[in-house]
Parts: C-alpha cells; structure tokens; sequence
C-alpha cells in the first residue's frame, strides 16, 4: 500500500506525500534493495602541500643525517 502511494506521489511530482510514504516504510522496517550509483566528481584531486621531501642517500636515510654517508664524508 505505501509503495504504491509512494510510485503515484513520484509520478504526481508530490514530494511530501512521496516523503511521508518513506517515513512510514522506514518506520515498518522497510529496506530498499537498489544500490545507489557512485557520485562523480568535477573537481580535480587536491595537489600536495607542504614541503618537498629531502634527499635521500643510498641507505634510504635523510642524506644529512645518515652516519653511514657522513663518515664517508669526514674521511
């Protein structure tokens, strides 16, 4: 009964009957079974911030900090 009060508000363009209806669906219990669709997006991803990353020596270290690369260094 209430899905089919709701089918003819859609068709009517009546939104508060239509809203009424899912109301007392979701009051009985009752689920909709359709997956809703993905939303697409027009807006491009957010490019990164901050700084860039520091160098990195061969031991995948900071290359200022990395003991191993400096001792080279000082001798």
């Amino acid at each position: 009964m209430f899905l089919q009060e709701r089918a003819k508000a859609r068709s009517r363009g009546d939104r508060s009957v239509e809203r009424c209806m899912n109301v007392e669906l979701d009051r009985m219990g009752y689920r909709e079974t359709v997956i809703p669709e993905p939303m697409e997006t027009t807006m491009a991803p957010n490019p990164k911030k901050g700084r860039p990353p520091k160098p990195r020596c061969e031991h995948n270290m900071i290359a200022d900090r990395c003991p191993d690369c400096n001792d080279e260094l000082a001798v």
